[in-house]
């Protein structure tokens, strides 16, 4: 849905104005909700972040310095991978005085993604002059919440040049308008989007906790079970390079054969991920040239498959938004009980299982689908979790081939490992990520759970937020 407009036609004054002749320049926001605030109204007065050049970087220290990039649209939390949180030295920190609740905004690069700070963890970090920290005077949750909303982010890019290959929106977003409930318990509407902003957050931060416990059990498993057999490096063979038939590859590299013994040297076994009777199946190519052209859309809709691409799940095996896709050929399907793995580019070894009845489901060619017949569901899910772990630790990327990211192959399969785990430690793994039994109690939830709720509670606060933007009563 759109929320602005190109007017059908222009005066001389305006043209005069404007000095230019493309339509995007004459856009102006539909507004119908006439009880708004401009963002400047709502916050303290902002502060822009810092550059501290690239010699204040290194290797790790316990002073952050935070980028663009993590600062997402799928995220109401900052990302704290390697390419997005960098370390920098101490003497190059700057205090930026964060606490919770203040708000993150790039108004830079990726313009209009933000994200919030859930706790007051963040005293030894600092952020890029890309991005501009709010302090928000009161209901920051309800800001935020139509900060996420791209009602905001049209007011914002509505003027920003489209030609630039790094593009700046300078304090654009602080003369946006921030609509409010016209109601006599609008009050109570603005508490309760909040609340749902708050469920959100907090589900978001056991996610991510129960990632990290996901792969801590599965490491400390791997260390406290080697055989007496230590690590030894030796430089690679004629014989292995024939039999392995690649040169453009990390397979040959200390670091990789070190996680490699790892694996072959636990001392209850291993098998490849093939010889476990996993079959991998390239998703469809859905390019034009190949089914002719299709219609997307994230309303679900009679005859339309239900489409789950890479570029939509996370490193923490859940899905950031319902897709769905018509064409009327019959597409390649994937059904429940399949894991479904990234296999391109930064978002290969990516994965997540389909834990649910799935009516007409679909992926693209730069996913994997990997089915077993008869499997059960802890050992499906406990594979997956291993998959995550590959990736945590950087195998994936050493076994995929190929630049701007790489290429994670069906073909290279043969090498993915998996350690033959007891069955109660598998089962420990698999429950933080799948645990039906769990109900409503959020903190014995998995994954999966957490992430469906997510979702759910996401569509909420779109009707709600649809309905205030349009200037419609909210039935509470």
């Amino acid at each position: 849905m759109s929320y602005t407009a190109i007017p059908s036609e222009i005066t001389f004054n305006d043209l005069n104005r404007m000095g230019s002749l493309s339509p995007s320049m004459y856009q102006k926001i539909v507004r119908v909700n006439g009880y708004s605030k401009k963002v400047r109204k709502l916050i303290e007065p902002s502060q822009k972040g810092v550059e501290v050049g690239g010699n204040a970087y290194v290797e790790d220290s316990d002073f952050k310095f935070i980028r663009t990039s993590a600062l997402q649209e799928f995220s109401y939390l900052i990302i704290r991978d390697t390419r997005s949180i960098l370390s920098v030295k101490p003497k190059a920190f700057i205090n930026a005085n964060m606490r919770q609740w203040q708000i993150l905004y790039a108004k830079d690069s990726n313009i209009g993604e933000c994200s919030i700070l859930e706790s007051s963890d963040y005293s030894k970090y600092m952020f890029s002059s890309g991005i501009l920290k709010l302090s928000v005077k009161e209901s920051p949750l309800y800001l935020f919440a139509f900060l996420k909303h791209p009602f905001l982010k049209e007011q914002v890019l509505k003027d920003v040049s489209k030609g630039a290959t790094i593009r700046h929106s300078k304090l654009k977003i602080l003369d946006c308008l921030i609509p409010f409930p016209k109601q006599k318990n609008g009050d109570e509407v603005v508490v309760h989007i909040e609340d749902l902003i708050k469920s959100i957050v907090d589900k978001e931060v056991l996610i991510r906790r129960k990632h990290g416990l996901i792969l801590s059990l599965i490491d400390k498993e791997l260390r406290d079970k080697q055989k007496p057999m230590p690590f030894h490096y030796e430089s690679p063979k004629l014989k292995e390079i024939r039999q392995r038939g690649r040169l453009d590859t990390s397979l040959y590299t200390e670091q990789f054969k070190r996680l490699w013994h790892r694996i072959v040297n636990y001392a209850d076994g291993y098998d490849s991920i093939l010889k476990l009777g996993y079959t991998p199946v390239r998703g469809p190519n859905l390019a034009i040239s190949e089914i002719g052209r299709s219609i997307y859309t994230e309303t679900p809709l009679k005859g339309f498959y239900e489409l789950i691409r890479p570029t939509n799940i996370t490193e923490w095996g859940t899905l950031v938004k319902k897709e769905y896709l018509g064409n009327k050929r019959e597409l390649q399907l994937v059904n429940k009980g399949a894991i479904i793995i990234g296999c391109e580019g930064y978002e290969k070894g990516r994965s997540l299982v389909l834990l649910d009845d799935m009516n007409r489901c679909t992926t693209n060619f730069h996913a994997t689908a990997l089915t077993k017949e008869d499997s059960k569901v802890i050992d499906v899910v406990f594979v997956r979790c291993f998959l995550a772990y590959l990736r945590e630790i950087g195998m994936v990327d050493m076994i995929g081939v190929g630049g701007s990211g790489g290429h994670f192959a069906p073909e290279y399969f043969d090498l993915v490992l998996v350690p033959n785990f007891p069955e109660n430690v598998k089962e420990r793994v698999a429950r933080l990520y799948h645990n039906p039994n769990a109900q409503s109690d959020q903190e014995q939830q998995g994954i999966y759970q957490l992430n469906a709720d997510i979702l759910n509670t996401k569509q909420e606060l779109w009707r709600i937020q649809e309905k205030i933007i349009r200037g419609s009563e909210v039935s509470l």
